[in-house]
């Protein structure tokens, strides 16, 4: 199983773990919460079907794994 990240998905994450008063140390989470999570629920999804790779991209201002749509703002 492959992954890629497009730039545009890295800033999107970013700005999602990124906070005033903690800096970077909310990352953690944001990735469990938008990138881990959703690549779990997504690898279950596609049980009876071949998953050889999951790209996350940005689509507005949305996170999307293989084209479907996972986290929202």
């Amino acid at each position: 199983l492959t992954f890629s990240i497009t730039d545009k998905a890295v800033e999107w994450l970013a700005s999602k773990g990124f906070d005033q008063e903690y800096g970077a140390r909310p990352l953690k989470r944001a990735i469990q919460k938008y990138i881990q999570n959703p690549i779990a629920n997504l690898i279950l999804d596609m049980k009876d079907k071949k998953l050889d790779a999951i790209k996350i991209d940005v689509d507005g201002d949305q996170l999307v794994l293989n084209n479907k749509v996972f986290a929202i703002n």
